[in-house]
């Protein structure tokens, strides 16, 4: 991967061929326009936690460039996505924008800041409740709003499913994030989750097959 600060650096000589966007598109990582970096698993998981659970609203940290938000339009009725970086916004925008014109009902939201400042506002102006999926995937870049994010959620006192991208899955190969030394993996984030839900009130699964840039997945479920 490169960085936020460097990604100019590293365009892609082309125009995407999808007919998505006009704009040329920054090369970030593997499977960057595909949802969830290509993993067609994900896409597959995420689709049974929707009907399972009757969930239809979603609001995702870390557009980037709207790889997954697209395919979060085409498959939930709101969306709300938040993107600290105003130029990854902007090319997923316009890359959401046909996707919307053929839902034009569904309800699309893009925020613009820091979502570990600014989830708590979102979950209150959306009115998110604990039938809300919240992909967290903002942890990239010089900062990692993670465990801000775990709070936002937690001072709204939620108990909703979450899916957080980029974790250490224990006895897998899938790839993961790290931030200043910290691997991305339950026991770090632990404490932030039994603030949301309580001690022993949820459970937490991982992805077990995975594609595209084989990324580690966390589900985070109550238990009621």
């Amino acid at each position: 991967m490169v960085s936020q600060a460097n990604y100019k650096n590293n365009l892609m000589d082309t125009k995407p061929t999808n007919g998505l966007s006009t704009k040329v598109i920054p090369n970030l990582m593997p499977g960057q326009l595909e949802p969830f970096n290509g993993d067609t698993f994900a896409t597959e998981e995420v689709l049974k936690i929707k009907k399972i659970y009757v969930i239809d609203k979603v609001i995702e940290t870390g557009t980037c460039l709207g790889g997954t938000t697209v395919w979060f339009i085409q498959n939930f009725d709101f969306v709300c996505s938040i993107e600290s970086n105003p130029s990854f916004q902007e090319i997923a925008i316009e890359r959401c924008a046909e996707a919307h014109l053929s839902f034009e009902k569904k309800v699309v939201l893009f925020r613009l800041g820091d979502s570990g400042k600014i989830l708590g506002d979102v979950i209150s102006t959306t009115k998110a409740g604990d039938d809300t999926l919240f992909f967290l995937d903002a942890h990239w870049g010089p900062s990692c709003p993670l465990l801000e994010e775990l709070a936002a959620i937690a001072d709204a006192k939620l108990r909703p499913l979450i899916m957080i991208h980029d974790v250490y899955v224990p006895g897998k190969d899938f790839q993961y994030d790290t931030y200043n030394g910290q691997r991305f993996d339950y026991e770090w984030v632990k404490d932030s989750l039994d603030k949301i839900y309580g001690e022993e009130e949820y459970v937490v699964r991982y992805n077990t097959e995975a594609s595209g840039a084989r990324v580690g997945i966390m589900f985070v479920i109550p238990l009621n």
